[in-house]
């Protein structure tokens, strides 16, 4: 017999995360707020509707989501700041090539 453990919060985060990954909730999320489930044709989707549509695809993509990403976030909190001293160098390194492929996008023609 398997054992539950951890607390009611916990339980209750890896509950959400579990029904938005497995269980098809962040498609039945996004299907009541008026947009398909794109699944992998994503680029696609996008590719072919108004830049309206897309902004009220990512808004209700992030609505959809927010929920599990704070229980996530919420359980992790206590353990990032060692993390980030622990990886100081490789987020730095990410950020300045982040900044150079910003530098590189704005002198691409528009």
């Amino acid at each position: 017999m398997r054992r539950i453990t951890g607390s009611v919060e916990e339980r209750r985060a890896a509950e959400l995360l579990n029904y938005h990954r497995v269980e098809g909730g962040l498609a039945a999320c996004m299907r009541s707020k008026g947009h398909p489930d794109v699944g992998d044709d994503r680029p696609e989707y996008l590719s072919t509707r108004p830049a309206g549509q897309i902004e009220a695809a990512f808004a209700a993509d992030a609505a959809c989501r927010r929920p599990a990403y704070e229980l996530a976030m919420a359980r992790v909190a206590p353990a990032l700041g060692a993390w980030e001293a622990g990886h100081r160098a490789e987020l730095d390194a990410v950020r300045q090539a982040w900044r150079r492929l910003v530098a590189d996008a704005t002198r691409l023609p528009r």
